[in-house]
């Protein structure tokens, strides 16, 4: 019997001697009695190859993946309960720890099981799989076969060849699946694929099977589950992002001594099937033993300066070209001065005696060359002394001038878009705000974060970010300046003028800071709080009738709106609670609803008029002309009713709105609004361009914009069939004069660049009584003094939050109760977080939580004692049960799935059919009923 060693496959183990001569099918033979493996069919169907067939070819099974001539697979007849049995012979057992398969596409099976027995008879479930998905698809050219006798007629006469050998493609499908790892499992030598459902086509039996190969350990029938991992020589090296200790010590616990499944298989080159158990060690590089930290090292050095042998990589070329520069170095110049030379090979070995001729200038190619011979260790240590770090990125300047000189290669115009990049990348390494952010850390690749630095096409980004890194560290001390003299720059308008200039530029921590401090200082303590009923039934009935429901009357914020309209501005600036209690503007008293908890209500009700909001019958928002006509960008955004200024009733509405919009930005609950920039900017005052008007009508702004190109003879050519009066559609399709009259006016060719002006400025401002209603409401709740420091994007990320869930984010704000953060099925419920569409995390989060979007930064989840609860579950039979959700304290009940495809079936189900708070409390044994 084979030793009990992990293998890269036991068919491929078997049919190769454990590596030591070329693969061939252990089920095919001349002395039965001497078959490793023996295949074998319930039943078998007449077109299909014979059973050995599906492990020709196993060795990596890519190999087999080029299909031999006239190849159609394995098939049984069309019949339920049909299998594919493998046999292991000659006292050999098996311990299961993974299986992959490979079937044709257009017969893919999808619901079966693995099975494994001692004998032939009993059977044990290894693994169950039901209407299985889990598949990737390659195509593969599969030729024809060739006739043997080939007559005269048929070869080329001129080259001797024959012709081309008709091919068709072959469409497969893929599949690797691990098996339960704490599962002690005996040895087995009987193993079958048996099919409990039809096919993709909707057929019973098994039809195209390629290829199966089994993961795990062999042995003898003294094998007992699967054995501690070997040990190998292999390591990697993980840059982390940030080198706070805490990442550090997290980065290590993660990983240090756990067991990876390693099954990898490649769709693009031959398979590989590595080792599945692989047990991690993990250190800090600076705690590694001598020579696994010199092995380390050397090779962090040769890929950061070398794509191949001596062949520097393009980074590195960079670096280079900038070291020399500051020697005499530059495009033109094919020598260097022997002194400058010299001073730039400090640290290096000095220059061979045959460079150069005595005093005389040194050729530049050879000191290229002199620099790359030499061992990387040296020159990365060479790099480092000349101010470079890890990342190849200019980190230190040798004086003041050198500094300034870098600082003024940023175009000024480009300053601006580094906040945002800045942002991100605070985000993406979790630091709570930009603040704790090193100028290391500022990356131009290796990040998502860096794909905001292409928006400001610099030429060359590497070069660059030595200057992003310096401003950097000069927005950030005029950032700890600004928090101190604030309350001088409040009392003097010009200044105040200024930081409204410069408001870009403050980052979003200090804003916060300074927003916590006024919005305290401006609280009412005294008053008690507001109540608002609200009859979530009756308007979900509204909606569904046939007749389109009057928003004015049968709408949640209409409701609202009569309640608290006369409530003074005030009442609405609840004081901050200490602890993690919510932070409520006012409570909800829900009708025909039984529902546990204040915090739940609160922010589904501002879920519920968001979504009112949006909708065809809601009368202060329309659709945008791009999201009507789907052109142009922001397509899913919606703006204010040009009509909605025109009624008193309206602009009350509108009002009330702002002070919602104040009370989302003091309390941290989120309204699910999609409006274009166009419309935040002109809430906080900025300046409104064309551009911003062309992501919400891309038509009209193309159309102005040929107005103003065209000359006089195409011109008129383009309008010898209609005229265009001076008139313009607003966003809601109504009709509007640019002048008296002016349905009546035709625009000529001299006064078209009128029409033009007059035609942006209405488009412009056909929200701006409405806006103008929104911004009294807002400032009767936020003081003006903040407003002014917050920029359009602060002001959309204070009250919408973030539209996209970030899954590593809301991993950071875990916290666990009854169970372990290291548990298979948490583990499990990341991975397929992760894997998720944006669309069901928003419904995950909303099922939780009562809202769809969480706070958009670090800092914000802790100012708003924001955190995600998972909790134990106590149900006997977990893979029978739902998770359940307390949407007032943001909890996640999650049983212990037994399986990633078991825990995605039943957290859809919960997350899309519970879209009511209903029943916290009176069904709570429904769920444990499931059981």
């Amino acid at each position: 019997p084979l030793p009990a060693v992990a293998c890269k496959g036991i068919f491929r183990q078997l049919g190769s001697g454990s590596g030591r001569r070329p693969y061939a099918n252990p089920a095919r033979g001349s002395d039965p009695s001497r078959l490793a493996v023996t295949v074998s069919l319930s039943s078998r169907d007449s077109g299909s190859d014979d059973p050995e067939a599906v492990l020709d070819g196993v060795g990596g099974i890519g190999t087999a993946l080029t299909l031999a001539p006239g190849r159609r697979g394995v098939s049984t007849q069309r019949k339920p309960n049909s299998f594919v049995l493998i046999r292991l012979n000659r006292g050999r057992y098996a311990v299961p720890t993974g299986y992959a398969m490979v079937v044709e596409t257009a017969s893919r099976p999808r619901s079966w099981r693995l099975e494994g027995s001692r004998n032939g008879r009993v059977w044990s479930l290894l693994k169950e799989h039901k209407d299985e998905n889990d598949f990737e698809e390659v195509t593969m050219t599969k030729n024809e076969e060739e006739e043997e006798d080939v007559t005269p007629g048929s070869l080329d006469e001129k080259h001797g060849k024959k012709p081309a050998v008709p091919s068709t493609k072959v469409r497969l499908s893929v599949g690797a699946w691990g098996l339960k790892e704490d599962r002690r499992l005996e040895g087995f030598n009987h193993f079958r694929v048996m099919l409990t459902g039809t096919d993709s086509a909707g057929r019973w039996g098994l039809t195209g099977l390629h290829h199966v190969e089994l993961f795990g350990i062999c042995g003898s029938d003294e094998l007992k589950g699967v054995p501690e991992a070997v040990t190998t020589e292999r390591f990697a090296v993980v840059q982390l992002p940030s080198s706070a200790s805490t990442h550090m010590d997290t980065a290590l616990k993660s990983l240090d001594a756990c067991t990876l499944d390693t099954l990898l298989l490649y769709t693009n080159e031959p398979f590989t099937c590595s080792p599945r158990v692989v047990k991690l060690q993990a250190w800090a590089l600076n705690q590694a033993d001598a020579e696994l930290k010199q092995a380390a090292l050397e090779q962090i050095y040769q890929d950061r300066l070398f794509r191949e042998e001596e062949v520097p990589h393009p980074r590195f070329s960079i670096v280079l070209d900038e070291i020399l520069g500051r020697f005499g170095a530059s495009k033109g110049k094919a020598v260097i001065p022997p002194t400058e030379a010299k001073k730039a090979l400090e640290g290096l070995d000095p220059l061979p005696a045959q460079f150069g001729s005595g005093n005389g200038p040194v050729s530049l190619e050879q000191l290229r060359a002199h620099i790359l011979a030499q061992e990387p260790a040296n020159i990365f240590k060479w790099v480092r002394n000349k101010g470079y770090d890890l990342n190849l990125c200019r980190a230190t300047f040798g004086s003041l001038d050198e500094a300034f000189d870098h600082l003024e290669r940023l175009p000024p115009e480009r300053c601006r878009q580094i906040i945002p990049y800045l942002m991100e990348i605070s985000r993406e390494v979790g630091q709570a705000s930009i603040f704790e952010l090193k100028p290391s850390q500022l990356v131009d690749s290796g990040l998502s974060a860096c794909e905001k630095l292409k928006a400001m096409r610099l030429e060359n980004l590497q070069v660059h970010m030595a200057s992003i890194r310096l401003f950097f560290l000069i927005l950030r001390r005029l950032n700890t300046w600004f928090l101190e003299l604030y309350p001088l720059l409040s009392q003097d308008p010009a200044m105040m003028q200024l930081v409204r200039t410069c408001r870009d530029f403050i980052f979003s921590s200090v804003k916060s800071e300074l927003l916590l401090k006024i919005l305290d200082l401006t609280a009412d303590e005294a008053s008690p709080k507001l109540r608002v009923r609200v009859d979530r039934m009756t308007a979900a009935l509204s909606r569904d009738s046939d007749s389109l429901p009057d928003f004015r009357k049968d709408s949640i914020f209409a409701n609202a709106f009569r309640q608290l309209k006369s409530a003074p501005a005030s009442r609405f600036c609840v004081q901050r609670p200490a602890g993690t209690e919510p932070h409520l503007a006012f409570r909800i008293v829900t009708e025909n609803e039984q529902v546990v908890g204040e915090a739940g209500p609160y922010r589904q009700f501002f879920t519920d008029i968001s979504r009112e909001l949006q909708q065809p019958s809601g009368a202060l928002f329309v659709p945008s002309p791009n999201q009507r006509n789907n052109t142009g960008e922001h397509r899913d955004k919606f703006v204010l009713n040009p009509q909605a200024g025109d009624s008193g009733e309206s602009l009350e509405m509108l009002s009330f709105l702002g002070r919602l919009f104040g009370v989302c930005i003091r309390t941290g609950v989120k309204m699910m609004l999609y409006c274009p920039p166009m419309m935040w900017k002109m809430l906080s005052g900025e300046v409104v361009t064309r551009k911003d008007l062309r992501d919400v009508d891309h038509g009209t702004t193309e159309v102005l914009g040929l107005f103003e190109e065209l000359d006089e003879k195409t011109f008129a050519h383009t309008f010898s069939n209609e005229t265009q009066n001076f008139t313009i559609r607003l966003s809601d399709g109504s009709l509007m004069e640019l002048k008296p009259g002016g349905a009546n006016i035709p625009v000529t060719w001299r006064t078209r660049l009128e029409y033009v002006r007059l035609a942006l400025n209405a488009r412009v401002n056909e929200q701006f009584v409405g806006l103008k209603a929104v911004r009294r409401g807002l400032e009767s709740i936020i003081p003006q003094q903040i407003l002014n420091v917050m920029s359009w994007s602060d002001l959309e990320r204070s009250i919408c939050g973030r539209p996209d869930i970030d899954v590593a984010m809301l991993q950071r704000h875990t916290r666990y109760s009854g169970v372990s953060a290291s548990a298979a099925h948490i583990k499990m419920f990341w991975q397929l977080l992760r894997k998720s569409s944006q669309e069901t995390l928003r419904n995950l989060i909303r099922f939780c939580w009562g809202q769809t979007r969480l706070p958009a930064t670090d800092k914000e989840f802790q100012n708003t004692h924001t955190r995600f609860l998972i909790k134990a579950s106590t149900y006997k039979n977990p893979d029978k049960a739902l998770p359940r959700a307390d949407t007032c304290f943001f909890n996640l009940e999650l049983p212990a799935y037994s399986s990633e495809s078991i825990m995605k079936e039943k957290l859809l189900y919960a997350i899309n059919t519970a879209t009511t708070m209903n029943a916290d409390g009176e069904h709570e044994d429904l769920a444990r009923g499931l059981e």
